[in-house]
């Protein structure tokens, strides 16, 4: 799916992610709305995936010296699938280009393959472990180490 003027990002808001986010997400790996919010109040930015359809999805980025560094990146339901995880990063590279940025970091739990296999196809390269990082969670296997990944810009 190529990237036209249809497709931006919009600053999330305290108010504005209460709009299109469950008081409690029923995906394990989301955030709360509570956590969302604090990490806002931290001073985190938040950004929305803008569609013709509608908010398509949302991220909570923290900018470091050269480094953007995605802490939460989600596809609404009703939109996974369909190309919006790739459209997504390629909106969040060209913004920490415009910044001048020099690179993106992530993590990313092992097992979550659906989300490796994105990063890898985005030029998202794995750079480190962090070995058992996951394993606390409920659910969590015993193969749950945190795949921290980079991408140039």
């Amino acid at each position: 799916m190529a990237i036209e003027a249809a497709y931006s990002l919009a600053e999330l808001t305290h108010e504005s992610v209460g709009r299109f986010m469950e008081e409690e997400s029923p995906d394990q790996d989301s955030w709360t709305l509570a956590q969302v919010r604090q990490s806002l109040h931290c001073g985190h930015l938040g950004f929305t995936l803008q569609s013709p359809e509608g908010v398509a999805g949302y991220c909570i980025v923290r900018q470091l010296p050269g480094v953007m560094e995605i802490l939460n990146l989600v596809v609404l339901p009703s939109f996974r699938s369909m190309g919006y995880g790739k459209i997504f990063l390629e909106l969040l590279c060209r913004l920490g280009m415009a910044r001048k940025l020099d690179r993106i970091w992530l993590e990313v739990c092992c097992s979550n393959l659906p989300a490796v296999s994105l990063y890898r196809a985005s030029g998202f390269a794995e750079v480190g472990r962090r070995r058992g990082y996951y394993s606390g969670r409920p659910g969590a296997g015993p193969e749950n180490d945190a795949i921290v990944m980079e991408k140039a810009l």
